[in-house]
């Protein structure tokens, strides 16, 4: 190759989580690639690698930057894919990757994912490293894109939109429930690192202050009642509200409970309280920058908000002995003398109060299975990358195929024969298959 020759791009990936070589301590996540993220049409090539922010330049990548400890720090950036450094890669199940060092070698099927994150609690300072995805739950039940059924009249919906449930405490210890909180009405307070309004508009521990003094006067009192000049507290639950669903299509059969898909589908506008989510895989789906909650079972710091609360005296919530630290957070907010500054009650509050923590991290690690049919386990993520483009001779084991006749189509006789692979042979396109049906052992195709 010549001298002006363009170096080869650097193997990342939407959704890599990253850091430039000079500067480790700022972590971002990868928001699209320069080439790889667009369609393959002729028809769309003009509008390739361009979207809102602008276009993308040839070995660059489009980065979403966060300070580690804090949220979102900037807007998103464009930075030379040659110059980012991948700390971890996601997948998921069912994912067709390859090796890193061959990308263009044999492929795997991804057959399980392993993930843990690192965890921060703003106001305390406190950490917790390599805490399994299995043992955190979202500040929200329901996130955007994920799927849920309803229970009496079962059809499969994607969550559109979400209003949040929002339960606050003030520094004199009054306690209120907003209903399908707005988030241009309750807005972060001043001291508080600006959440990612659009994935998660509240969390436990927030600092908030109320924008619209009407929204506090028609609040549910749970502790105390309304009272003018009295507008800035922090949440300490968040629960469903309205949720927007887009319903795709009903359930075949009947529930556990005998009932049956209608013909047309639930109200778009459904109560949180009503849905069920499909759960299985969420607990894969974390990030840098997502705000956690921990299981009940699960060692922490004593002000960590889980995701099952003891409820005592009301709304008082008390975690892990947190209940005696709020009890005195919100004495000493009674104590202070009226012209005392807000943000410093708000701050003392907060500190005694259960928090959600901030994903700050992730590490994976997967199982695969390769064409060759060898099982490996607990491979780094980083050392595999995605294969997107397949071709129609590529076959994995335990994948069920027929056989094509002369003319390419598959034959769909009585007679034909079924059969599963074993194994594929990648670099001389050999199958071996075991027949499932009028046939006994494996054979080469």
């Amino acid at each position: 190759a010549g001298a002006d020759a363009p170096a080869p791009p650097a193997l990342v990936y939407s959704g890599d989580l990253v850091c430039l070589n000079d500067e480790l301590g700022t972590l971002g996540i990868v928001e699209r690639v320069a080439g790889a993220d667009s369609d393959d049409d002729e028809e769309d090539s003009e509008e390739e690698d361009y979207d809102s922010a602008g276009p993308l330049a040839h070995g660059h990548a489009r980065v979403e930057w966060h300070r580690s400890g804090e949220q979102r720090i900037a807007e998103d950036s464009d930075e030379p894919a040659g110059e980012l450094v991948v700390l971890d890669r996601s997948f998921m199940h069912g994912d067709i990757a390859a090796r890193a060092s061959a990308p263009l070698g044999e492929t795997a099927v991804v057959t399980a994912v392993h993930l843990s994150v690192d965890l921060l609690w703003p106001e305390s300072g406190a950490t917790l490293e390599g805490v399994r995805s299995s043992a955190l739950a979202h500040t929200r039940p329901f996130r955007v894109e994920n799927y849920v059924v309803h229970p009496t009249n079962p059809w499969l919906g994607r969550v559109e939109d979400q209003r949040d449930t929002v339960t606050l405490q003030f520094a004199d210890g009054a306690v209120c429930r907003i209903a399908d909180a707005d988030p241009n009405h309750l807005m972060p307070a001043e001291h508080n690192a600006p959440p990612d309004m659009e994935d998660c508009p509240f969390y436990h521990g927030m600092a908030v202050h109320c924008e619209a003094p009407y929204v506090l006067r028609q609040a549910t009192w749970l502790v105390g009642q309304h009272k003018n000049g009295r507008n800035e507290g922090v949440v300490i639950d968040v629960e469903p509200g309205q949720v927007n669903v887009g319903w795709l299509f009903p359930a075949s059969g009947a529930t556990a409970d005998g009932n049956a898909a209608s013909a047309d589908p639930p109200p778009p506008v459904v109560e949180g309280a009503e849905l069920l989510p499909l759960s299985y895989f969420m607990h894969m789906g974390w990030q840098l920058g997502d705000w956690a909650l921990l299981r009940p079972h699960v060692p922490g710091p004593s002000l960590a908000a889980r995701v099952e609360l003891v409820k005592k005296q009301g709304a008082r919530l008390v975690v892990d002995g947190g209940g005696e630290a709020a009890g005195e957070a919100a004495n000493g907010g009674r104590r202070q003398r009226r012209g005392g500054r807000q943000r410093n009650r708000l701050r003392t509050l907060a500190r005694g109060l259960p928090q959600a923590a901030l994903v700050t991290k992730t590490h994976t690690t997967v199982d695969v299975v390769w064409q060759s049919g060898e099982e490996e386990r607990g491979i780094k993520s980083t050392d595999l990358v995605p294969v997107t483009h397949l071709g129609d001779h590529d076959f994995w084991p335990q994948e069920y195929v027929v056989e094509r006749t002369e003319d390419g189509e598959s034959d769909q006789r009585e007679s034909q024969e079924r059969a599963g692979f074993e194994a594929f042979a990648a670099e001389s396109r050999e199958r071996v298959a075991r027949g499932l049906q009028g046939a006994a052992g494996g054979a080469a195709l």
